[in-house]
């Protein structure tokens, strides 16, 4: 019951946080500059993996009296108070002394809804899989790698030599993270440009590729040193589907609805990530309980996501002016390898 709630006030808190910082970075950033803040908001994701995983993958529990996965719980939540109390000290807000209108939530989303530009209609398809796709290697890959590649257990009549094994497979699962963490964060500074060069939606198509064959890559792949490599691109391609939907929505919604529809597509990442519990978690999973066939089964979503990015719009001044109440910001440059003519 304890770790229920927990899970639940994590997963909320997490919720919390996300929508409205992504929303501040985007506020404060020109029109030509979205796809640059994305891909530094998702740089930022990969530095906080590379510590975070460096953690379990040196096995610093051994120095603690603690198992590896209270120690590393320690360690994530003494960064979320630190993280804080930066945001408190930094962040000194004004108060607003004038009473606002009351803000009914769920009428704002519902009028997001209505009034969703095209471009946010296709790339709504593509995400929620994408998120379907990569949710059971988040949620599984740990397990897959004590149980699966080293042959541990860590069941409750488990023996200590199994215990050992599924413990180093812990380890080793961060060693695979970190490569994914690091190489995410490194291609980050990458993604503008490729973007700039081939197009946003070249480049979805290309990330959601790369997801596919990853996971597919674990129905027959065995070797724990091959997982270093595998894990490259599922690094890369989980950039790819966060920075391009979150820019495609940043050019197309005005300022002030922007925190409401980032809210709604993180609404839709929850979607996906649900469907991959039912569907392949406790769906498929009675048949195939095993967490290999979980994760290469969410190639399949993953493929299906890849076809629906070939109709993906990237968005220019034709898709903004769709949306009602644009404000002064339409009027600035949007780079040109950010305009298609399909969208004039």
């Amino acid at each position: 019951g304890i770790f229920i709630a927990s899970i639940i006030i994590a997963f909320t808190a997490g919720n919390i946080v996300q929508a409205p910082a992504r929303a501040l970075c985007s506020d404060v950033t020109p029109l030509k500059q979205q796809m640059l803040m994305s891909n530094i908001c998702q740089i930022y994701g990969g530095i906080g993996g590379v510590f975070s995983n460096l953690v379990g993958g040196l096995e610093l529990y051994k120095y603690a009296s603690l198992q590896q996965e209270q120690f590393i719980l320690i360690v994530c939540l003494s960064i979320s108070t630190i993280a804080m109390i930066i945001s408190i000290v930094v962040t000194p807000e004004t108060p607003l002394r004038e009473k606002l209108p009351e803000i009914n939530p769920f009428k704002q989303i519902w009028g997001a809804l209505k009034k969703m530009p095209k471009a946010y209609k296709r790339i709504i398809v593509p995400f929620t899989l994408s998120y379907l796709c990569v949710y059971q290697y988040q949620f599984q890959f740990s397990h897959f790698m004590g149980e699966d590649i080293f042959n541990g257990s860590n069941q409750a009549d488990a023996s200590i030599d199994q215990i050992n094994k599924y413990q180093k497979g812990l380890s080793w699962s961060m060693m695979c993270n970190l490569m994914n963490c690091g190489f995410q964060c490194l291609y980050g500074f990458l993604n503008i440009k490729i973007c700039e060069l081939i197009g946003m939606k070249a480049v979805m198509i290309i990330g959601l590729a790369f997801l596919s064959l990853s996971f597919f890559s674990f129905f027959f792949v065995n070797n724990k040193y091959a997982y270093l490599g595998i894990t490259i691109p599922i690094g890369i391609g989980n950039l790819i589907i966060n920075a391009v939907p979150y820019t495609i929505v940043s050019l197309v919604i005005p300022s002030e609805e922007l925190g409401a529809n980032l809210g709604l597509l993180n609404c839709f990442g929850v979607l996906g990530q649900q469907l991959s519990n039912f569907a392949i978690g406790t769906g498929l999973g009675l048949i195939w309980p095993e967490s290999r066939m979980m994760i290469a089964l969410s190639s399949v979503p993953g493929l299906i996501g890849t076809i629906f990015a070939f109709f993906m719009i990237t968005p220019g001044f034709g898709e903004m002016n769709n949306y009602n109440q644009i404000p002064d910001r339409s009027t600035q440059d949007v780079s040109a390898s950010l305009i298609s003519n399909d969208d004039f």
